[in-house]
């Protein structure tokens, strides 16, 4: 009788099953390592860019990478190109890019134009007239940027958003 009750005493509880995370398919591995690469590409540029002083390359680095976030966020870089789901149409990281792009053109627009207002002459240079205090570009223009192009995308992905349905 001892036996009988040595191996119920000793048997295993079952344990608590570990919920299995999907794994990753090839596109999406691909599409992930892709976005990864990109951002960095486009911070390191956006860094060189800022101490340059070169206003085109750096408004192009950060809004892409403005897109860039937005997609991190949104799918952690799983959709390289726009892919249909039943909630919508989401666009990807390539489409991030081109809308990011789009937003921080749109941003230094009213940088490249001569100020009416008198605050600047004319016929000053685009960087003299957004360089302050001998720094970079500075922060706010490139924050600009950055949450333009961040909001863009995330406004056209949610203009093609269906409900979902029950």
């Amino acid at each position: 009788m001892q036996a009988a009750d040595k191996d119920t005493a000793t048997s295993p509880i079952p344990e608590k099953e570990t919920p299995v995370e999907p794994q990753l398919t090839r596109g999406e591995r691909s599409s992930l390592m892709w976005t990864s690469g990109f951002s960095v590409t486009f911070l390191i540029i956006a860094l060189i860019t800022n101490s340059w002083n070169l206003l085109i390359l750096h408004t192009i680095a950060v809004g892409s990478l403005g897109g860039l976030v937005h997609e991190f966020a949104q799918s952690q870089g799983r959709i390289f190109f726009f892919r249909k789901e039943r909630d919508g149409l989401y666009l990807g990281s390539l489409t991030g890019m081109i809308l990011g792009t789009v937003a921080g053109l749109l941003v230094i627009r009213s940088y490249v134009q001569p100020q009416i207002s008198g605050e600047s002459s004319p016929n000053s240079t685009v960087t003299e007239r957004i360089t302050q205090n001998n720094q970079p570009f500075g922060l706010a223009v490139t924050l600009e940027i950055f949450f333009a192009a961040l909001g863009l995308k995330g406004v056209a992905e949610a203009a093609t958003g269906q409900p979902p349905r029950d």
